[in-house]
Formats: C-alpha cells, structure tokens, sequence
C-alpha cells in the first residue's frame, strides 16, 4: 500500500512517517502535490480549508486527518456524499484528542449504558517533551474565561479505587461533533500539583494583567520544553462512567508513552486499516469507523500503550 504524509516536514509529520516506513507492507513518502498514484493519504499540516482532502478522494484516496480545527473539521464531515461516491474513507480528528478520547467515551458509553455522564481525562507529563509552542497554546487553552479547575473523579489503576483530582474542562472540538444521549465532559491537568497551580495563578493573571500572563506564559514554556528535552513524555488517558449524582459506575485508563508518539499511532493505524478495507465508507470521526479494542490491537498503536 501507498501512504502519503502532508506536513511530513513538521514534528508530527515526520513522526508519521517514521512509523509508516517501518511497516513492510507500506510505502511511504512525504508529499507537496498531487496525491494521484496514493492510496491514502495522512494530513498532519494546519491547513485552512479542505481543498487537498477533496482532491485526494477525488484521486481514489482514503483521506486521514488529525486536525483540531473546528471549520475544517466541519468541512471534512461534509464531505460525506463524495467520500461514499468514491468508496473511500474521509476521517476526521485521527489522533490522540481528538479522536482516541471519543472512542474511549462511545466504548465507556456501551459498556455503562445507564450512565448519566462519561468523564474523560488526559493527564500530561510536566516533564514531557512537547515543545515551546505546544506548552503555550495548552496553557493559554487552560487559562481561558470559563475554564473550570476544580475537583474531578479520576480513573483507577489497576488494583486500586477511582480517586480524585483538580483538572480543568477542556474545550475540545470533539465535544461538539460528539452524538448520544449521554453527555461527555472532557478534563486535563498536568501530573504536578505545582504546575497546575502556576496555570491557576496564570489564569488569574490573564484576565487582570495581560502583559505579565504572556511574559510568564512564554517563560514558562521555554524553560519546559529545555527541561523536557531529556523529559518522560507519558500520559494517562481515562474514562469514567458517573451517575447524575456524580458517583463512579466504572472506569477505565490507559497509560501511553507520548501525546504525539500516540497521535502519529493512531493516524499510521488508521490509514492502514482504511487501506485494507477494514473501515466504512464516508465521512467522519475516527469513532464511525474503528473501534477502541482493534485500534489498541493494532501494532503500530500497540507500542505506544504501556
């Protein structure tokens, strides 16, 4: 099978790419132009609008994105009628979050049917290794007017009770494209107290004294993303099903080895499998197409769960 990379310059890209170059059953290259001769494609470039996906379905190819943009994910779902015309698969939000958290939230969703609200939680590393840029958009989506941190159920481990802990609401694009009766809350957090206080105390800073948030924001990061160059990158990813009460009727949590380690995973899998012909025809979430447990099983995804 034939799998192109767009924006295989950039981190995630490029990580795509090394995933898919060591799968014998894929031939793998970066591309800047034609998608003719693929038989998918993988987008990890912020684009603007859905110009290249259109163009790839219309060259035969299954389409597989992993962008956070809410209007272009828009517009990749409305490209359902020319997905199923031309037999292919158009996935949005293929990644970590969104993606991967949708899918825990429909399984935990199957599994509690009666629950009243599915919780998923995405805790980060303090010491991980996602860059100056990366740290400060997640601080700046923390800080934002409206933002909650406040006291959360979180999954358990193996062997022990759910327990709880201060996150903060995550206003990911996915809970907008998210269908069901049951609603979804989404929260994350770092795994240092000491550095969800600083966010905190940032938050506060934002909207009272702007110009010393942003000074402190962009040193922050900056010192972050030096000390995590040598950094453990791991997260826990969690769904816990509540009653209306908020008590705990089940939980579930996976341990991975990075954010983008995870999303270049779930992205490769998901190109994969569309190719073999192990996905519907359409467009949609990566939930409409795979499910939870043959993503896990997956050997590209595999490596990434600890």
């Amino acid at each position: 099978m034939k799998i192109g990379v767009f924006g295989a310059q950039g981190r995630l890209g490029a990580m795509i790419l090394r995933i898919l170059a060591g799968q014998n059953s894929v031939r793998a290259a970066g591309f800047d132009a034609s998608p003719e001769g693929l038989d998918a494609i993988i987008n990890a470039a912020p684009l603007r609008d859905a110009a290249l996906h259109r163009r790839a379905l219309n060259c035969g190819c299954h389409v597989i994105d992993v962008t956070v943009d809410r209007g272009l994910i828009r517009e990749l779902l409305a490209l359902d009628d020319l997905a199923r015309q031309q037999g292919r698969c158009m996935m949005a939000m293929a990644g970590l979050s969104p993606g991967l958290t949708g899918l825990l939230a429909r399984d935990m969703q199957a599994r509690v049917p009666k629950a009243a609200c599915i919780q998923v939680s995405l805790l980060q590393s303090s010491a991980g290794t996602a860059g100056e840029q990366g740290t400060r958009e997640m601080i700046d989506l923390l800080t934002r007017s409206g933002c909650e941190f406040k006291q959360r159920p979180y999954p358990q481990r193996p062997g022990e009770p759910p327990s709880i802990r201060k996150l903060f609401d995550l206003d990911g694009p996915e809970l907008e494209f998210l269908d069901g009766a049951v609603s979804v809350r989404l929260v994350t957090g770092f795994d240092s107290r000491h550095m969800n206080t600083i966010i905190s105390i940032l938050a506060l800073l934002r909207g009272t004294a702007p110009q010393i948030y942003s000074r402190l924001r962009d040193t922050i990061a900056r010192r972050k993303a030096q000390a995590g160059e040598s950094g453990v990158e791991a997260i826990e990813l969690g769904a816990v099903a509540l009653t209306r009460d908020g008590n705990v009727l089940a939980s579930r949590m996976l341990s991975l080895a990075s954010d983008y380690g995870a999303t270049a995973a779930i992205a490769s899998a998901s190109a994969m499998l569309a190719v073999q012909g192990r996905t519907q025809t359409g467009a949609g979430h990566l939930r409409d197409f795979i499910g939870l447990e043959p993503l896990l099983d997956h050997p590209v995804v595999r490596a990434q769960v600890l």
